[in-house]
């Protein structure tokens, strides 16, 4: 890498698509491909590439370039070859005139209008060709867009097109809407990100080199930008096998074996957020590559030591921990189209559900759904939720507009919790829009029901019993009418939903938000000796929709 740099000081540098530029990106994918143990072990990009997605913009050789515009290409079964993915923020309004529609298909596979494209597409085709790779994969132009069956089919495959792509090209300048132009590429001095380069006789006679590294000046954190509030950005950046991001000053590069930027070309030293909201999705993203690699070897019958670690119940616990922190990162995340709340998680669910050999509904997992109904809404008295339809009213997925945690109270931790509530009966499982798994919206739970101010239905004098903290999803809850619902608990606390009747029907009710009482669950009746209830008389089955 040092080479790299002491080379590109040469070459005019005004841009973060300058000569210097792409040979720093093309050393760390070299660097990546050849020497990174823990990225060949977990990949499939060995001397075999990988099978083509269903359509793959052909951008053409990197010799050939001014001769051939790009163009669709359509793959068939038996296509492979190695291929970019573009990561990008969709707007509004505007992609009607380019996306790729039935009508266009057979236009588009002649050649492309490039000149036509928006900046952030003509400088990823650009980037592809100069970092020496014949494909590129951009959702608006290899789906087609007036095609509901075309995105049903794709929408299945998408987990597959970004954990198959060599790199993922980040457009994270070009994300923020305050930008006056477009595109990946913006202008720069060079002396903001390049490290000073000198070189120095030591006594022993051997050339040695120094970098001086504005350290002081610069903490090498990559920017938070516009891209990284999308909703569907997050499964890009969980899948990426690789992520090449075009900040507004410099590259950075994340892979599981490495974080680097041009101002840190060879790693950025101490620590490092890639952007995402917790340090742990890189540990869900690791756990997943890693899982995925070891269970293609257990199909192939291998014996290594620790194929079978994620089988273990601690291991799973883990990845349901982690699970949750995704769902707390993604819900303070945006959507063009809120009803691609679910369908934009798909692929990451679908590879955590191998792992867990567990049933993905609605947002939540059915062999801890006591444990994954307890989310609420964070600052809702800051915030306004409202109710979607995408979603039963159990589910974080239920509401828009709201960030959700799935935090406990005090000193309590997962491994103190125990569940209080039976799940007895989930609906069938249905195919919905663009083949996402999909329950029919019911649930049936048996526990610990009382109402939530007490039997008097006063709260004047409120005890831990009568009125406990709460958390509301959506604000305007008429507290009478609100029942407890006591779902999980710890030595000292206990821990419920608040749900309501829907309408006139017997037992059926909608959720209301999240409890909290500072108090032992044997107020309730609940022995903690045989972690069950004292008197199963008292229970209650009801019908969450």
């Amino acid at each position: 890498m040092s080479r790299v740099i002491q080379s590109g000081m040469s070459y005019e540098d005004t841009s973060t698509g300058s000569a210097c530029a792409f040979q720093i990106a093309a050393a760390w994918l070299d660097e990546c491909l050849a020497s990174h143990t823990k990225c060949q072990h977990f990949f499939h990009h060995g001397s075999l590439p990988p099978p083509l997605p269903t359509r793959v913009i052909d951008v053409g050789s990197s010799s050939a370039q001014s001769q051939q515009p790009p163009k669709l290409y359509i793959a068939d079964g038996d296509d492979v070859g190695f291929y970019f993915t573009l990561s990008y923020r969709w707007l509004l309004e505007g992609n009607e005139e380019f996306q790729t529609t039935r009508s266009r298909l057979d236009e588009y596979c002649i050649a492309l209008p490039l000149l036509s494209l928006p900046q952030t597409m003509q400088d990823a085709i650009s980037i592809t060709r100069n970092l020496g790779v014949r494909y590129l994969w951009i959702d608006a132009l290899c789906i087609v867009q007036d095609s509901e069956e075309d995105w049903r089919t794709e929408a299945k495959a998408m987990a597959r097109v970004y954990q198959n792509g060599l790199l993922t090209i980040a457009a994270s300048a070009s994300a923020d809407q305050n930008k006056k132009s477009g595109g990946c590429i913006r202008t720069r001095k060079r002396q903001q990100v390049r490290p000073l380069y000198c070189s120095a006789a030591w006594p022993d006679g051997m050339p040695k080199y120094i970098f001086a590294d504005r350290r002081a000046s610069k903490d090498g954190t990559r920017p938070r930008s516009t891209l990284d509030t999308r909703g569907w950005v997050l499964q890009e950046q969980l899948l990426s096998p690789r992520v090449l991001s075009y900040a507004d000053q410099e590259l950075y590069w994340d892979c599981i074996s490495l974080s680097a930027s041009e101002s840190f070309p060879s790693g950025i030293p101490g620590f490092y957020d890639p952007g995402l909201k917790v340090v742990d999705m890189l540990k869900f993203r690791s756990v997943l590559l890693r899982s995925q690699q070891g269970q293609q070897k257990h199909d192939k019958g291998s014996e290594e030591e620790g194929e079978s670690q994620m089988t273990t119940m601690a291991s799973k616990a883990a990845l349901y921990s982690l699970w949750r922190k995704v769902v707390e990162e993604y819900s303070m995340r945006r959507l063009t189209h809120n009803t691609d709340k679910l369908v934009a998680l798909l692929g990451v669910a679908k590879g955590a559900a191998s792992i867990l050999e567990d049933e993905f509904m609605d947002g939540l997992w059915r062999k801890m759904l006591w444990r994954d109904l307890l989310w609420w809404v964070k600052d809702s008295e800051l915030s306004s939720p409202q109710r979607a339809p995408v979603a039963p009213t159990w589910s974080w997925a239920s509401l828009d507009d709201a960030a959700v945690t799935y935090d406990l109270s005090g000193s309590d931790t997962e491994a103190d919790m125990v569940p209080c509530v039976e799940v007895i009966e989930v609906g069938a499982a249905s195919e919905e829009s663009f083949g996402l798994p999909r329950i029919t919206g019911e649930i049936v739970l048996r526990g610990r029901l009382v109402p939530l101010l007490g039997t008097d239905g006063s709260a004047e004098e409120p005890s831990h019993e009568s009125f406990p903290q709460w958390s509301e999803d959506v604000h305007g809850t008429d507290v009478a009418s609100v029942w407890a619902l006591v779902v999980a608990a710890s030595e000292f606390n206990t821990y419920g939903i608040a749900i309501t009747k829907m309408g006139e029907a017997e037992e059926q009710y909608k959720r209301v938000g999240r409890l909290y009482w500072r108090t032992s669950p044997a107020v309730f009746g609940w022995d903690p000796e045989k972690k069950g209830w004292s008197d199963e008389t008292q229970l209650t089955s009801v019908t969450l929709l």
